[in-house]
Formats: structure tokens, C-alpha cells, sequence
């Protein structure tokens, strides 16, 4: 399982089958329902998987700090994620949801605008949680492998332009603040 540390940074190691706590099927469904990674086959989805760095953290740890200049993409596998705007809560996300989806696209591409903006929020653990963090320099050396997947960063990079950098997905729908 994920080693713990209360504060950013969590400890992490690279994700595999022993090192999630959910199973690896499971992971892979929460994966390949993000935009990215939607139409990767199984072994391209666990290919991505071994990419990740997996992370336990502990009850009011913060998992992105608004304003930040990161551009991951996180995966929530378990555990509530409080999301804030200003302070002002937003949504909860809970396993299966995920953001940085934008961000981790136009880094990886070279564009890296959604990074150089800063996270749009606070998300805070409001239990202990785990998550995936796939990083952008990961996503890129993925991308030259598998064209699928650059092309499908390429389409979420083409809708940057029409504002909705503020993206989070919660349980499976859109949410943008």
C-alpha cells in the first residue's frame, strides 16, 4: 500500500498492483473515464497506471493549493476531497473523480498554460484519502508511445480556448467553477 506523510509533499511510490489500495480493474476503470485516457485498451490504460506515482494522505492535508504552478493529473482512489474556491467549498469529490485533466494536456504538449495559470482551488482531504498523480513529463513520454493518447490530449488542448480551465470531474459529470 501507499506510504503516508500528513503534508504536502505525500510520500509516494510509483503505482503498481501492490501498491493501491482498490483493485487494479477498478483503477483502470477510474482511469480510462478521464478524457485522456478514454480510449486506451487495457494494456495502454496499465501502461499509464505504471506512469503514476500513488499518494496517501491524511485527514486535512492538502492534495493542490490554489495557485500552485503544478500540472498533474490526480485520480481520487479513495477517501473525500474537499474542493475551494476562495475559501468557498465547491465540491467534494470522492474515488473515481479526478482534475488537472486541462493542465496535465497543455504541459505535457509543450503548451503549458493551464500550469503557468496555478491550480483554480484548494482541494483538501476530508478523510484520509489516496490518490493517483500522473505528472506531465510522464504523460509526455507516454504520449510518444501511444498516439491514442497524444491525440487525445491534442483534442483537450484544442478546447482550452473557450475558458474552462476550471474543470473538475465529479462522478463522472462536468463541474466547472
Amino acid at each position: 500500500s501507499c506510504s503516508s506523510l500528513p503534508r504536502s509533499p505525500p510520500a509516494h511510490t510509483h503505482a503498481t498492483q501492490d501498491s493501491v489500495s482498490i483493485p487494479t480493474d477498478e483503477v483502470s476503470a477510474i482511469i480510462s473515464r478521464c478524457r485522456v485516457c478514454e480510449g486506451l485498451n487495457t494494456q495502454q490504460l496499465l501502461h499509464t497506471l505504471s506512469a503514476a506515482h500513488c499518494h496517501r494522505v491524511t485527514s486535512g492535508s492538502y492534495i493542490a493549493r490554489q495557485g500552485d504552478r503544478t500540472s498533474s493529473l490526480i485520480f481520487i482512489l479513495v477517501g473525500q476531497v474537499k474542493v475551494e474556491v476562495g475559501g468557498r467549498a465547491v465540491a467534494t469529490l470522492s474515488q473515481g473523480d479526478f482534475f488537472g485533466e486541462d493542465a496535465v494536456c497543455s504541459s505535457a504538449l509543450g503548451g503549458g498554460a493551464a500550469g503557468r495559470r496555478g491550480r483554480s482551488a484548494d482541494c483538501r482531504a476530508v478523510t484520509e484519502a489516496e490518490y493517483l498523480e500522473l505528472r506531465p513529463e510522464a504523460v509526455a513520454r507516454l504520449a510518444l508511445e501511444c498516439k491514442e493518447l497524444r491525440d487525445s490530449m491534442e483534442a483537450v488542448v484544442s478546447g482550452l480556448g473557450n475558458g474552462r480551465i476550471q474543470h473538475y470531474s465529479v462522478r463522472g459529470k462536468s463541474l466547472f467553477v
